[in-house]
């Protein structure tokens, strides 16, 4: 394609400088076909040594080098660069080879336009159902067409922001590794005006564009410069995502790896029989400080997730010591006595609490400092740190009146835990 519009940009400049023929094509791979032009031209086209014929010389020797070396759009604005930016020539001879240079660029880009117009109208849809295979309109204001290889393709804004964020975020062992953007259902890539097109799509509806293709258009859609210049961003979209779509059984791995990594937590013991979902809806706050404060880059970062975490787990463990663990309790309720006995999961826990999120409406006129919490806590861990990982937070009474809290008529017999 690129090919025939170079040939239908020569043949618009020969027509702009009054040629008494016009020349379409020349064969590069014949010699004497490329001389023959040069003595036409200097036989019948440029015959004096005036401004015009000097500009009509510089516009066929661009003609000619562009059909026998370089029929490229880069070619074309190299060698106006080369003309503008040469001290050789004077003022006069810049502003009218640029004049009908503009002259013919316009009638080109006019002649294209139109040309994909009809390409545009005449395209069937190839595609018209989102990723979930319901049924699109190709006139809701949500829709994206994608014009590619004469065809149609309709994508919703929900369907592009998630191919998009999935290949720009895309890691190894969160370890980014961006990925092209690519046509799904031809495996294409998007070109530099698809990807404009659809950016200012996203820019004219209503939502907020995501931070990571935003950041690719900065940096002009360069894949390279892309991911030296937001492997932070790449990393924080993984660690989301990891939270949000595992597993629940590679979850309830992550987890049992999170409680052994601070000493705060290393008597927790989960039992087996712990429900996996429930374990995940209480630890998934901490796993996601885990997370950051292991594969963060940034250094200010990894140290403020990790003391969150330790200051969370610290406060977590403290109030509950025995969480997960299965325990056999005395039913004084029951009147069968083979069932005088019950087994029992120690579920009791504090919530987590977000501490920028607490308090909404006035969060926007206080700075948190993370050392003026870090203090008290510190000076209240002196003990538990001397007697190491074997030390006992609460006695047995304690954790008595712990449980009863929410298992009424009911008393702790004995215990027994099995760490998955």
């Amino acid at each position: 394609m690129f090919i025939y519009l170079m040939h239908l940009f020569n043949y618009l400049i020969q027509s702009l400088i009054n040629v008494n023929k016009i020349i379409f094509i020349i064969n590069k791979n014949d010699i004497a076909s490329f001389c023959n032009f040069y003595s036409y031209i200097t036989k019948y086209e440029v015959t004096s040594n005036s401004e015009d014929c000097f500009v009509k010389n510089l516009l066929y020797s661009f003609i000619s080098t562009s059909e026998t070396i370089s029929l490229t759009p880069v070619f074309k604005y190299n060698y106006l660069r080369f003309i503008i930016f040469n001290d050789f020539f004077n003022k006069e001879t810049k502003e009218s080879f640029l004049d009908n240079f503009m002259k013919a660029q316009r009638k080109y880009f006019i002649i294209k336009r139109t040309l994909r117009y009809y390409r545009y109208r005449k395209a069937e849809i190839q595609i018209n159902t989102d990723i979930f295979l319901n049924p699109i309109n190709i006139y809701d204001k949500n829709i994206f067409v994608l014009f590619q290889n004469n065809k149609k393709y309709l994508f919703t804004i929900t369907d592009l922001v998630n191919l998009i964020n999935s290949a720009l975020g895309h890691t190894d062992y969160f370890f980014s590794s961006p990925l092209i953007c690519k046509n799904p259902y031809n495996n294409m890539p998007f070109n530099k005006s698809e990807l404009y097109n659809i950016y200012f799509f996203m820019k004219s509806t209503n939502i907020i564009i995501p931070t990571l293709f935003h950041n690719f258009f900065i940096t002009n859609f360069s894949l390279s410069k892309f991911k030296l210049e937001n492997e932070d961003n790449i990393r924080e979209y993984a660690i989301k995502n990891y939270i949000t779509n595992t597993c629940e059984r590679e979850l309830r791995r992550k987890i049992l790896q999170m409680l052994r990594y601070t000493y705060y937590t290393n008597n927790i013991k989960i039992h087996k029989e712990f429900q996996t979902n429930t374990l995940i809806k209480i630890m998934k706050p901490y796993l996601n400080l885990y997370l950051h404060a292991i594969y963060s880059t940034e250094s200010n970062k990894k140290i403020h997730y990790e003391h969150l975490l330790n200051m969370g787990l610290k406060q977590f463990a403290r109030y509950n010591p025995r969480f997960g663990r299965k325990t056999i309790v005395k039913n004084q309720l029951s009147i069968n006595k083979n069932k005088k006995y019950i087994n029992n999961i120690n579920y009791l826990h504090i919530p987590y609490i977000n501490k920028y999120d607490n308090d909404f409406m006035n969060n926007h006129l206080t700075l948190i400092d993370e050392d003026d919490d870090s203090e008290d806590d510190d000076s209240e861990d002196d003990d538990r740190e001397d007697h190491g990982n074997d030390t006992q937070y609460t006695s047995d009474e304690d954790f008595i009146s712990v449980n009863n809290e929410f298992i009424d008529n009911e008393l702790v017999y004995g215990r027994y835990s099995m760490e998955e």
